[in-house]
Parts: C-alpha cells; sequence; structure tokens
C-alpha cells in the first residue's frame, strides 16, 4: 500500500478550491502513454473553461511534447498532444482575476491551445521573484520560455 503525504498548502487547495492539487497519476500515465514512455516533466492546472466556468484542464509539459488535457462531462479527459518544436510562442493575457495563456504555432495558423486560469491558488504556494521570473498580479510565474530540446 503506497501512502501519499500532502503539505499544509496542498491541503489548503483541496479543502477551499475543490481541486486537486497534483496531477492525477492515471491521467500522468496516459499522457506518458501517448507519449510512448516520455516522462511528465512540468504540469499546470487551469481552472477555467471558454466561457469563464470553473472547470479542471491540465497542461502537461514533456522533453518533446506538450499535452492539454480537459476533464469532460463524462468524467474523463479529452487529451490532445502536439510537438514542442511547434512552440512559437506563448502570450499571458492578465485579467483581473484570471488568465488567458495562449500557445502559439507559426505565424499563420491558429493557437496550438488557449487556456484560462484563475489566481485563486496565489499565496497558496512558493512566493517570491526567482532567476528569469516575473510578477504578475502578485503571483509568481515563470518567465514564458519553452526551449526546443532539455
Amino acid at each position: 500500500m503506497q501512502t501519499q503525504t500532502t503539505s499544509p498548502n496542498q491541503q489548503i487547495i483541496e479543502r477551499y478550491t475543490n481541486q486537486p492539487p497534483r496531477l492525477p497519476p492515471a491521467l500522468r500515465a496516459r499522457i506518458e502513454s501517448t507519449w510512448d514512455g516520455e516522462p511528465v516533466l512540468l504540469y499546470a492546472l487551469a481552472d477555467l473553461d471558454a466561457a469563464m466556468r470553473l472547470s479542471e484542464t491540465w497542461v502537461a509539459l514533456g522533453p518533446t511534447q506538450v499535452a492539454v488535457a480537459r476533464l469532460s462531462d463524462s468524467g474523463d479527459y479529452d487529451l490532445r498532444s502536439f510537438e514542442r518544436a511547434r512552440v512559437g510562442a506563448v502570450r499571458e493575457a492578465p485579467g483581473l482575476s484570471g488568465s488567458v495563456l495562449t500557445i502559439l504555432g507559426s505565424e499563420h495558423e491558429p493557437p496550438l491551445e488557449t487556456v484560462r486560469f484563475t489566481h485563486r491558488h496565489c499565496g497558496t504556494g512558493k512566493r517570491g521573484p526567482g532567476p528569469g521570473s516575473r510578477e504578475s498580479n502578485g503571483c509568481y510565474m515563470a518567465a514564458p520560455r519553452i526551449p526546443n530540446t532539455l
């Protein structure tokens, strides 16, 4: 039997937002299987849908792939994956209580993905500027740089 410890910050997120504090293990396995075994290196939860209603969308970054998994009404995740090499730019458009993150490909094609997220997780995790960080609406976020190779 595997036990999992959670930090006080993770417990706060679970209790007050009714959202998972980390990528669900079954979804991680599905993403890694789709990527032929490549690992998920980083992930983030985007918690708004296009109509600005609370939802669950995971963005995962691997060595050569990006995946976006949206929780559907049926309770399963709709998974979309594309090569990191296709990413031309990442743009954040901050709003009063949420932001829109747009992942762009080449200049004349539509965005590869667009996700929306609230700022309600600010303050529950690590705060403070680090190397290459910038402040956005009171939350510190890594500068949007996605290299093609690690």
